[in-house]
């Protein structure tokens, strides 16, 4: 029913009527991995609207392989990215000249995180779930934002934030360990028995999530959560992972944690 559903959806999208209202646009797509500039594209950008949507078209001029496209439903207020869906977070996240508003995904592990839109500029920047950041700027806008724009944490106090690490109680060496919180993803190559990571500053988690990770024999352990329905994310405070119990037989273990306001 979904595939048929993205299917009906690619259909009345890839269609332009003569009342369609179309304009072409220049943009620079910058990229990030966290606070590392790794990549700049020249982009042209054509823009598409009818009475109900808008179609947003990045055309890669370097590389076409790496367009994108995205489609605004006006009625519904949700933006599409391929079979991805961003509902309205929050209005007025960020003013610049244009008023951008941020939209994002359900919170599932591996998920994308946020996308900043005005629908008239269209995507600003979005992150892509795993710490890569894309943003599409203007000669104009370009030295007006402190990039990257969506976790550029350094303005803000450490105490408005949510800290997290990882405490491995187990008896057994972890490597490739992968824990997915709702706005971004944590990554760490190794971990000790009984050791701890570091303090991380996350925007939110909740008391469980998706943990992901092998021992030194390269056995393959996670836990994926079903989804967070009715759940309360904590946004402040201290929160522990703790990883213990470790089965090797079955490849499973016990995830518990430990928060402090």
């Amino acid at each position: 029913m979904r595939k048929y559903l993205y299917l009906c959806l690619f259909i009345l999208i890839g269609c332009k009527s003569k009342n369609d209202i179309v304009s072409i646009e220049s943009r620079k797509l910058v990229v990030f991995d966290f606070e590392e500039m790794v990549r700049e594209n020249q982009i042209e950008l054509t823009r598409v609207e009818s009475d109900s949507l808008i179609k947003y078209r990045y055309e890669n001029l370097v590389d076409s392989t790496k367009s994108m496209s995205f489609q605004y439903l006006k009625h519904q207020d949700k933006i599409y990215f391929g079979p991805e869906q961003f509902y309205l977070k929050e209005k007025k996240y960020l003013v610049e000249e244009s008023v951008f508003d941020k939209y994002e995904t359900e919170p599932i592990p591996d998920g994308m995180g946020p996308l900043l839109f005005n629908k008239e500029y269209g995507v600003l920047a979005f992150d892509n779930g795993w710490g890569m950041q894309f943003h599409f700027v203007t000669k104009k806008n370009e030295k007006k934002f402190q990039l990257p724009i969506i976790y550029d944490f350094s303005h803000i106090d450490d105490n408005e934030f949510l800290k997290f690490k990882l405490h491995n109680q187990s008896e057994f060496e972890l490597k490739n360990i992968t824990i997915g919180l709702p706005d971004t993803v944590l990554t760490y190559d190794y971990l000790g028995t009984r050791a701890q990571t570091e303090w991380t500053n996350v925007k939110s988690a909740f008391h469980y999530g998706f943990v992901r990770f092998f021992d030194v024999k390269d056995r393959k352990y996670f836990i994926q959560p079903i989804d967070y329905m009715g759940e309360k994310a904590f946004e402040k405070g201290e929160l522990t992972y703790v990883i213990k119990n470790i089965d090797s037989i079955n490849q499973a273990f016990e995830l518990d944690f430990d928060y402090k306001n």
